[in-house]
């Protein structure tokens, strides 16, 4: 898995979903 700007940036908006889930 490469980490990138992009996939931090996925990561970070799946978070932000299930924070307000």
């Amino acid at each position: 898995m490469n980490w990138g700007t992009g996939e931090l940036g996925n990561w970070k908006d799946f978070i932000e979903v299930m924070l307000r889930k």
